[in-house]
């Protein structure tokens, strides 16, 4: 994570660029936690806005 960007590889391989903002939640095992909850190597599922540009605006993120 790179400031409030996430570049996650889609699991057909390709890589997409996640924006988080202020407002952006983050979930795991059913906790709320932090963005600093996510490392490299870290299976996330996001769910958010799809941007034009392919890119996605999280409002969720739940990390596994």
């Amino acid at each position: 994570m790179n400031g409030n960007t996430i570049v996650a590889k889609t699991s057909s391989g390709s890589s997409v660029t996640v924006h988080t903002t202020a407002s952006t939640r983050y979930n795991q095992a059913g906790k709320t936690v932090s963005a600093s909850s996510i490392k490299v190597g870290t299976r996330i599922h996001v769910m958010g806005t799809h941007n034009s540009d392919g890119s996605i605006t999280a409002t969720s993120i739940d990390i596994h």
